[in-house]
C-alpha cells in the first residue's frame, strides 16, 4: 500500500481538488494519507507550493516522489491537469515509474567554521542587499574570474527556465547532470574582468565562490526562493551537481520542450 501525502495552497480551484482526492485516497483499498512518511507528495498549486512541497518531504525518505497538479499561472513541475482518477489508477500500481530530475547543491562555509549543504530543486542566488557583491569565482578550484555585480544565481537543468533565464541564462534539457551559473548585472572594468555570459558545469566539476571579507556582514543566500539564514558571515560557497536526485512520478503529458515552447513561444497560438 502507498503512503500519499497531499500539499495544497489556499485557492478555492485548488481546495476543490485536494478535498476530492483526499476522499478518493481515504476510499481507495491500495492506497492510505500519511503525512509523515510519504511515498508520494502530490502537490496542488503552482510551483511556489511544489517547492514547498519538495523542501519539506525531500529529505524524510530517500524515495519520495512527486507530482504536481496545476492550478496556478505559470508551471512547469505542476503541469498535469489529468483527471484524478486517472492520477489515483497509477498510485495504485505496485510499482510506480519514476522520472529523475537532476538537483543543485552547495556547501556554505561560513567564517565561525560551521558548514551547512543546502538542496535546491530550481535555484540558489547570492547577492547583497543594495550594493554589489565582489568575489573570486574558481571553477574545479582554479580561479577562473573576480566578480563585481549585483549576484550570482545558480540553477538546475528544471530551475533554468525560472530565474536563470530572466537573467539571460540557457534552457537546460532535465536530462543532462549538469548545473548553470549566470551573472546579475556584473560590472566589466581593468580591475574585475567576468564571462558575462552563463556558465554549464557537469556532474564531476565544481564552482566555488569566495566573497570579499571586506564586505562578509552583507552578503545573503537565497534557497528556492527562500533566505538561507546564517549567524556568521560567509567565508566559501561551493556549488555542484547533487549527489541525489528528485523523483517524479511518471504521468502522461507534454514533454519538457513542449513547456516551454508554451510557455514562452506559444507555437499554436502563433500558427
Amino acid at each position: 500500500m502507498h503512503k500519499i501525502t497531499i500539499v495544497a495552497n489556499n485557492k478555492k480551484e485548488t481546495q476543490d481538488i485536494y478535498k476530492k482526492l483526499h476522499q478518493v485516497i481515504l476510499a481507495s483499498d491500495t492506497l492510505q494519507i500519511d503525512d509523515e512518511h510519504p511515498d508520494v507528495a502530490i502537490s496542488i498549486g503552482g510551483d511556489g507550493t511544489m517547492m514547498s512541497a519538495f523542501h519539506k518531504y525531500f529529505d524524510t525518505t530517500n524515495s519520495v516522489g512527486f507530482i504536481g497538479i496545476h492550478t496556478g499561472h505559470l508551471g512547469f513541475y505542476t503541469w498535469h491537469n489529468l483527471p484524478i482518477e486517472k492520477i489515483i489508477n497509477t498510485l495504485s500500481q505496485s510499482k510506480i515509474s519514476m522520472t529523475p530530475v537532476p538537483l543543485l547543491q552547495a556547501t556554505v562555509t561560513l567564517k565561525n567554521g560551521e558548514k551547512t549543504i543546502l538542496t535546491a530543486l530550481n535555484e540558489i542566488t547570492f547577492r547583497r542587499s543594495i550594493q554589489t557583491i565582489k568575489a573570486d569565482i574558481y571553477i574545479n578550484n582554479n580561479l577562473f574570474e573576480k566578480f563585481n555585480g549585483d549576484g550570482l544565481c545558480v540553477s538546475t537543468p528544471t530551475g533554468s527556465t525560472a530565474y536563470n533565464k530572466s537573467l539571460g541564462g540557457a534552457i537546460v534539457s532535465p536530462t543532462l547532470k549538469a548545473i548553470q551559473m549566470s551573472e546579475m548585472a556584473s560590472i566589466n572594468n581593468r580591475v574585475y574582468r567576468t564571462i558575462s555570459s552563463a556558465i554549464v558545469i557537469g556532474n564531476t566539476e565544481s564552482i566555488t565562490v569566495i566573497p570579499n571579507p571586506k564586505l562578509e556582514d552583507y552578503y545573503f543566500i537565497g534557497v528556492d526562493g527562500k533566505e538561507f539564514k546564517h549567524n556568521s558571515p560567509i567565508k566559501e560557497i561551493r556549488y555542484e551537481v547533487a549527489p541525489k536526485e528528485a523523483n517524479f512520478v511518471t504521468l502522461e503529458g507534454p514533454a519538457f520542450w513542449e513547456r516551454v515552447d508554451k510557455s514562452f513561444i506559444g507555437t499554436e497560438n502563433n500558427t
